[in-house]
């Protein structure tokens, strides 16, 4: 299903998934509720990435379209409805969003990716994965560019029938982002694997109290594994 979705965006998937409750908050924006009341900024998923906590620091809330993986580079999505997902920690209580990257060894090669639609949407994506020294060493880098400009809706205060305009709003939206990874393999069933990401962001935000205008949010990690 992944492969032969035609969009960047593979959250739109989860729409057709038994038991999701789903919000579509944009061009990039798609919200996912398990249990209890949705929302289009919605903290009560849990969103891990390959083990890797995925949330922002300072809310909570899933990367989302912030996030640092590319499409190319999804083996697959796990979502987790019930009471199973406490099995990974007090804030899954509301659901699990598990998504698994590619392993280099079992997915080498190279796969570039280009795309357009409405919305202006022009999006061009990369996956690079190879084999160095046979059960030892492998690598591989992703990337991706996407642009395009957000629906348009007009967000206005009433008062005495007049309707304010919103400050500044900038329509269009891009995002620019990355992963690379290296596996090191000392000996059978002992893998070092160290990966970092990449992501900077410019788009329109859903929040409970309206529309946040993002400037060049960044996410960037490091992760190291035994």
């Amino acid at each position: 299903q992944i492969s032969e979705l035609h969009s960047f965006n593979i959250g739109e998937l989860a729409a057709r998934t038994k038991g999701v409750d789903y919000v579509r908050s944009g061009v990039l924006g798609t919200g996912l509720n398990v249990r209890g009341f949705n929302s289009a900024f919605n903290p009560k998923n849990l969103q891990v990435n390959d083990g890797r906590l995925s949330t922002l620091i300072a809310t909570g809330l899933p990367f989302g379209s912030l996030g640092t993986v590319v499409k190319e580079d999804i083996e697959r999505v796990e979502i987790i409805l019930g009471p199973a997902a406490a099995l990974y920690g007090p804030n899954a209580h509301n659901g699990l969003v598990n998504t698994i990257t590619k392993d280099p060894r079992d997915y080498p090669g190279t796969t570039f990716a280009v795309g357009a639609g409405n919305q202006g949407v022009l999006t061009g994506r990369f996956r690079h994965a190879q084999v160095l020294i046979e059960d030892k060493l492998a690598f591989k880098v992703t990337g991706e560019y996407t642009q395009g400009e957000e629906f348009e809706y007009v967000d206005t205060v009433y008062i005495g029938g007049a309707p304010f305009e919103e400050l500044d709003l900038d329509r269009g939206f891009d995002v620019a982002r990355g992963e690379a990874t290296l596996i090191y393999t000392p000996k059978e069933n002992h893998d070092l694997i160290f990966m970092t990401g990449h992501s900077n962001s410019n788009n329109l935000a859903q929040t409970n109290a309206g529309r946040n205008q993002i400037k060049d949010w960044r996410i960037h990690y490091y992760q190291f594994k035994y």
